[in-house]
Order: structure tokens, then sequence, then C-alpha cells
């Protein structure tokens, strides 16, 4: 996968902020590791699930699901019953898991890591 190093080396970040744009299709997760911030944009984003958002959000994976793997096909189940009216599902999903707090999926097309 070709960003498999851009989603590497957030576990225990905490995720401080998520901007969901549906005008430009992309969903922005703003995560803090120590005194980093960094933003991982997913460009082309269609559908997106997030549960268990809390006041403290510690991040245990960030990881993109393989095609055809079962963890993708449930995955995509789940987006299915999210949102209807996407036109051309994307085909690539990133999962995050928590340690404490939200869990999401995202349906996207490509990634941008961006240090602040």
């Amino acid at each position: 996968m070709e960003n498999e190093k851009t989603l590497d080396g957030f576990h225990d970040s905490y995720l401080i902020g998520i901007d969901v744009d549906h005008l430009t299709n992309s969903i922005t997760l703003k995560l803090r590791l120590g005194g980093t911030v960094t933003s991982l944009i997913f460009l082309g984003a269609t559908r997106f699930l997030l549960t268990e958002m809390l006041i403290q959000n510690i991040v245990y994976d960030i990881r993109e699901l393989i095609p055809g793997s079962d963890a993708h096909q449930n995955a995509k189940a789940l987006l299915d019953k999210t949102y209807w009216k996407v036109k051309k599902p994307g085909s690539r999903i990133v999962t995050i898991t928590a340690s404490l707090g939200a869990e999401l999926f995202i349906e996207f097309e490509s990634v941008q890591k961006l240090v602040h």
C-alpha cells in the first residue's frame, strides 16, 4: 500500500480534532503525540463512521485494510449502512482503533500527512 508509512507511528496519540467537509470530500484528523501535532488528510473521502467519541480519545492503531480481506468486507458492510448517496464508493478503507474513545472507518482515495 502506497501510504503505509504515512499511517505509522500514531500509537498513543491523542485524537484532538476531526474536520469533515462534504464539499471537498475530505476528512482531516488532527493528532497529538508529545509536542508534535500532525494532520492526516483523507482526500476523495466518500463515507465514514465514527463511534465512541469521548472528551479524551487515544489512538491504538491506524491501518489501511487490505481490499478483499474479511476486515475490509466487514468495514464496507458497516459503511454501506451509513450513507446511501455515494455514486462511486472508494475502494480504500482505513480503520482507527482506540485504546480509549473514538473509533473510525474512513473510505477514501488518498491520504496526506502534515506535521505542524
